[in-house]
């Protein structure tokens, strides 16, 4: 028996660089588990270190006035969770430190239904140890959905990339305690759409011209928006990147997939061999390259922004919650580490 089947209102999945998958679906089911309103009681979260008592395992809250922070030399630092039962976990939402900028900016999780033997979470199409964005300010929530809920009575969230300390205020999202009639009550049922596939629309292969790529500026000739072609690179000023002018003050680059399109999302990534990335971004499409929407201002009311990059290599991919057609997507830099670097490729589904 699945505990899992049945727990979603809906989510959005991994994707691979090569082979996309997405499932347009809304957002998962559950509700807070009791982190920021104290259900959740002090002594069920321990950490691996605290930097001091005034950012100690107390404070790592969502919506609290400090955080948590790991030790300096703490190198492999975590913060776990223990229920008194099994719960189901759908969901995560991450803020950094209230009154400093400081936050954690990659993270990984890590489950136990005993406490002893644990399991990463994974990549569903890679299988390999799934790395989750963390945040891009001190108090905007981030917030990801596990494709698979986890089921479990421990729950580890390991910060691994930070902006200047780890700091970390958290919510789970889920159901819990759960039993097997519970469990048992959601066997067969089906909370999310068939797969949608999608793939690569062609900026980085180059089916997508160096005219189909065009941007509000750039810093110079050599960091054009066709230099940031998804991968590339052959030195810090040779298709390292694209960059916009300092002065300009809505950066974006655009890209022209040569027809109307279905688009599910994109990939971003920092400068070749050099330390600068975004951090946080808006997109934007269109049809007709007059009238320009961003992306769930229609479903949500509000223009979304997306975590980004959390270093200048790993490529980070942003999915929709529902496919867009489109043929032209704006990628709009918010925050950023030292300059505004950028390399990017467009999701889609080829005819």
């Amino acid at each position: 028996m699945d505990p899992t089947n049945g727990w979603y209102e809906g989510t959005v999945s991994a994707i691979t660089l090569d082979n996309s998958i997405v499932r347009s679906c809304s957002a998962p089911s559950g509700s807070p588990v009791g982190l920021e309103s104290g259900k959740i009681p002090d002594d069920a979260i321990t950490v691996s270190s605290e930097f001091s008592y005034l950012v100690d395992s107390s404070k790592l809250r969502l919506n609290g006035p400090s955080a948590w922070v790991p030790s300096n030399s703490d190198v492999n630092p975590w913060l776990q969770i223990t229920f008194n039962s099994t719960f189901v976990i759908t969901a995560i939402t991450t803020q950094g430190m209230s009154n400093a900028e400081q936050w954690m900016t990659s993270y990984t999780v890590s489950f136990s239904e005993g406490g002893t033997s644990w399991t990463y979470y994974k990549d569903i199409v890679t299988n390999s140890v799934k790395v989750f964005t963390g945040n891009y300010d001190q108090n905007s929530y981030v917030v990801h959905t596990f494709f698979t809920p986890i089921v479990c009575r421990y729950f580890r969230i390991h910060p691994k990339t930070k902006k200047d300390y780890a700091a970390l205020r958290l919510e789970l999202t889920g159901y819990g305690p759960i039993n097997e009639l519970l469990a048992g009550m959601n066997v067969g049922e089906s909370g999310c759409s068939h797969s949608l596939r999608g793939d690569k629309m062609g900026v980085e292969d180059g089916r997508i011209p160096d005219s189909s790529l065009t941007a509000s500026s750039s810093y110079s000739e050599d960091f054009i928006p066709p230099a940031g072609r998804l991968n590339g690179g052959v030195t810090i000023h040779n298709n390292a990147a694209w960059l916009a002018t300092n002065n300009d003050g809505d950066k974006w680059v655009k890209i022209d997939v040569g027809k109307p399109s279905s688009i599910t999302g994109i990939i971003v990534q920092g400068r070749y061999n050099l330390q600068q990335w975004i951090t946080s971004l808006k997109v934007s499409y269109s049809l007709d390259d007059i009238e320009w929407t961003f992306a769930l201002e229609g479903q949500c009311g509000e223009v979304k922004i997306y975590s980004a990059n959390y270093d200048n290599t790993t490529p980070v991919t942003i999915l929709f919650n529902q496919l867009v057609i489109a043929r032209y997507v704006r990628i709009h830099p918010i925050t950023w580490v030292l300059h505004q670097a950028m390399r990017y490729e467009v999701l889609g589904i080829q005819d």
